[in-house]
């Protein structure tokens, strides 16, 4: 499956200079978890997450954290982030929307991402997908699974697929003898929602 075919095209961002506050405003009343911050020509130069926010915000109690010189009393005077870019994380990792689910899944556990950015061939932002996007095949109802990998007959010479049933996710297709059943997997594992794919050749009536 390609990543295209998962990522949600409609995507809130932000620019550089936004400020956290803005940002935590569009973030709260849209209920998302991250923001792409992006460059003027619409290309990912770093996210902003709830965790990045907090992080920002969680600034020491000038009362707790004070200390005495003499008889003044000093505190820290550490600037607070202020803008998208002082708190954003970097740098930004993309993929592009041709690339392999399999692949952002990868990439997505070992560097404990959340959501991915997709970006064009220009570099620019073209969607995001993110865990709760991943979830979305499984939730698939069997029958529009079955149906899309009916669907397939359309590239195969005529007669190749004979049944085909979905129980839960796994997919059950039975094949015309002479059919290369690798390549007819292949092909069913492109389905979003196809967890688990058996193709098996179906005798000739004739034989």
């Amino acid at each position: 499956m390609r990543v295209g075919e998962l990522m949600t095209t409609d995507v809130c961002t932000v620019g550089p200079e936004t400020s956290l506050k803005d940002v935590a405003v569009l973030m709260t009343s849209r209920g998302l978890g991250a923001v792409p911050v992006v460059d003027d020509l619409g290309r990912p130069i770093g996210i902003l997450t709830e965790v990045d926010l907090i992080r920002a915000e969680a600034r020491p109690d000038p009362r707790l954290h004070a200390r005495r010189d003499g008889d003044a009393v000093v505190v820290s005077r550490a600037e607070a982030p202020r803008i998208a870019a002082d708190a954003m994380s970097t740098p930004v990792i993309t993929l592009g929307p041709d690339a392999d689910v399999a692949d952002l899944v990868g990439l997505m556990l070992h560097h404990h991402l959340t959501r991915v950015p997709v970006v064009g061939d220009d570099g620019r932002l073209v969607g995001i997908v993110s865990r709760r996007d991943l979830l979305r095949p499984l939730a698939r109802p069997d029958a529009d699974i079955a149906a899309e990998i009916r669907s397939l007959a359309d590239l195969l010479p005529a007669g190749t697929l004979r049944s085909v049933s979905v129980d839960e996710g796994r997919a059950s297709v039975a094949v015309a003898p002479g059919t290369d059943t690798a390549l007819i997997e292949r092909l069913v594992r492109t389905v979003p929602g196809a967890v688990e794919v058996r193709v098996d050749v179906e005798a000739d009536a004739s034989a």
